[in-house]
């Protein structure tokens, strides 16, 4: 009895010796986010720690609310490492998003958050670390508001065509079907809106949205 607490303390020193190793030597000052003095790990941070650690996670199950005006996801996450498992919850809900004036409130970007929290609470928890990750603190996708540096307007298209270019219900429907079925597709779907550019899937154009649906046919296949 005395030799199996010895080793689990010794393990748990050697868990606890890697994570601040990989804190200090792995991740950058873009995998932290500080707030009131305190710093926070954040989702990209998480990654890599889950990376180093050879924990694999996955979504269990997702539930969507809503009252009024407030939209709720609550989701729950499992990470494995190992023998070891460990499942816990995230959720974020549209309020949340009423604190920040800087930050773009969608459906996506709540689910997105409530995902984040889930799966970085699970990371944590297998390790056994217990540290809370910088979503917990601040929703995702906080960008500060670009400001004009070129007075000179920008040639604009008309409302008509802007309307014949944008996503179509048809690929809305798609998108959303998908996710339902796998919710990793989520992080596809978030690094694909910044890769051309756009904070919401209701804003990319029908060609946009045919390339988003076809690489989220190619992750599927993974």
């Amino acid at each position: 009895m005395e030799n199996d607490l010895n080793t689990n303390i010794e393990n748990a020193k050697k868990m606890l010796e890697t994570f601040k190793k990989i804190k200090k030597e792995i991740l950058t000052s873009d995998d932290f986010v500080t707030v009131e003095g305190r710093t926070y790990i954040k989702r990209s941070g998480w990654k890599k720690i889950a990376m180093v650690f050879n924990i694999s996670t996955r979504i269990i199950d997702i539930h969507r609310e809503r009252f009024a005006d407030n939209y709720i996801v609550a989701v729950k996450a499992e990470a494995v490492m190992g023998d070891k498992v460990a499942q816990d919850v995230g959720a974020c809900s549209s309020e949340e998003f009423d604190h920040y004036s800087n930050l773009h409130t969608t459906e996506h970007n709540i689910e997105a958050t409530a995902v984040t929290r889930a799966i970085d609470r699970a990371i944590s928890d297998v390790i056994g670390i217990g540290e809370l990750s910088a979503e917990e603190i601040i929703p995702i996708e906080v960008e500060k508001p670009q400001t004009q540096t070129n007075p000179e307007k920008k040639e604009e298209k008309t409302e008509e065509k802007e309307k014949k270019d944008l996503i179509t219900d048809a690929q809305l429907k798609m998108i959303n079907y998908k996710v339902d079925l796998n919710a990793n597709l989520i992080f596809t779907i978030e690094e694909f809106l910044k890769k051309v550019g756009k904070k919401d899937i209701h804003e990319l154009t029908k060609k946009e949205a045919s390339e988003l649906i076809d690489l989220m046919v190619k992750q599927e296949k993974k």
